[in-house]
């Protein structure tokens, strides 16, 4: 291959590199956790698909396929948590970006009526969304007891979630994340500097 193809070549694949930022993308989906009865607590942070949620309260909830009782079920694993704040962070830390997720009510009584979700972003600031739960469900009937919250964030360090307005327990359901991490500044600055090779003239 001539220099001058080459350097097309090189020039082609840092624009390719540059056009994709951010990379990685994620879903959260729990799928990877081994579940081997219907309801596990997890005691201490749960990682999933490169990612880790902590609660405030010491442990969380993963709830399987196996189990059609709850009121939340779409047929995988789900995340689950009650009276708690669980905050959401990159595995090794770093920043993220946060498109959206399915939430649903668990216990048919003891949910929580709203959600709370508050983000921290790279460099200071925060962004907050409050998110309603329309109280839609039927355990494993027809109806898609899944509600679709969509976000958009981006440049976050953390998310946090926490459920109010139950009288008595604010359970909540989680599943399929939709989270993407950016390229490596290593990767960045390769891409950067191929595009700046000079291209020899025929």
């Amino acid at each position: 291959m001539s220099s001058s193809n080459l350097g097309k070549v090189l020039a082609g694949i840092a624009l390719a590199l540059l056009g994709i930022a951010p990379a990685g993308a994620a879903m959260i989906d729990f799928e990877d956790v081994a579940v081997a009865t219907t309801n596990v607590i997890v005691t201490g942070p749960l990682m999933s698909d490169g990612f880790t949620f902590t609660s405030s309260s010491g442990h969380e909830h993963l709830m399987h396929i196996a189990n059609p009782t709850f009121v939340y079920y779409n047929g995988t694993t789900l995340f689950a948590f009650h009276d708690a704040t669980v905050t959401l962070v990159k595995t090794g830390g770093g920043t993220f970006s946060l498109g959206g997720f399915d939430l649903g009510e668990v216990d048919d009584q003891n949910y929580a009526r709203t959600v709370n979700i508050v983000g921290t972003l790279f460099g200071g600031g925060t962004l907050a969304a409050t998110v309603t739960m329309d109280g839609i469900f039927d355990g494993s009937g027809p109806i898609n007891d899944a509600q679709q919250v969509v976000l958009n964030w981006t440049n976050l360090t953390s998310v946090t979630f926490n459920g109010t307005g139950s009288a008595l327990s604010n359970w909540i359901g989680f599943d399929n994340f939709t989270a993407s991490v950016p390229l490596p500044s290593s990767l960045l600055l390769l891409a950067a500097g191929l595009a700046l090779l000079p291209r020899r003239r025929t």
